[in-house]
């Protein structure tokens, strides 16, 4: 390689590894609460453990229920995420417009022939909307997390099913 690439390349790698200190840094530091509880409690709550002996239709069948009371608690979660996003977005666009318009009407008054341009309003609006920009943020990490949940116990059902229907052939073929 030609030292104009090795260079390139170790300044890519530097970078990433930047990148790498900053975001366990964040991650370390950084405690998520969703619906009043930490990512790490949910997903313990939310675990689905299977039967570590032989797996019978009776065991099966209360992971079936455990899987279907566990999924209607994540669809309220999702939903209600989901709704509080919504809200948020609603909040926060009705917040971003009214600073907008309050910041042009200033400048309107201010008696200046130029107005300041479009895109600095808006960045001056946005500016003022951090708070709700970041709760956005966090809104959406919430959504994502419940939807993550649902797959999660989806992907269990169907474990669960294929486990089923192994188990009905083996009892079958032993009582042939």
């Amino acid at each position: 390689m030609s030292d104009q690439m090795l260079e390139r390349v170790g300044s890519i790698v530097e970078k990433l590894t930047k990148g790498q200190a900053t975001y366990d840094l964040i991650s370390q530091n950084l405690k998520i609460l969703i619906h009043g509880k930490s990512i790490e409690d949910w997903t313990k709550e939310f675990k689905v453990a299977m039967p570590k002996e032989q797996a019978t239709p009776a065991n099966l069948r209360d992971i079936c229920i455990k899987i279907m009371e566990l999924h209607q608690v994540a669809v309220f979660h999702y939903v209600l995420a989901e709704s509080i996003k919504q809200q948020m977005a609603h909040g926060n666009d009705t917040s971003f417009y009214t600073r907008y318009m309050e910041l042009y009407e200033e400048a309107q008054k201010s008696g200046t022939k130029r107005l300041p341009a479009s895109l600095t309003l808006e960045s001056m609006a946005k500016t003022y909307n951090q708070d709700m920009e970041g709760a956005m943020v966090y809104a959406e990490i919430a959504v994502k997390f419940w939807r993550s949940i649902l797959d999660h116990l989806s992907e269990c059902r169907k474990l669960v099913e294929q486990a089923s229907m192994n188990t009905s052939v083996e009892l079958k073929n032993r009582l042939t």
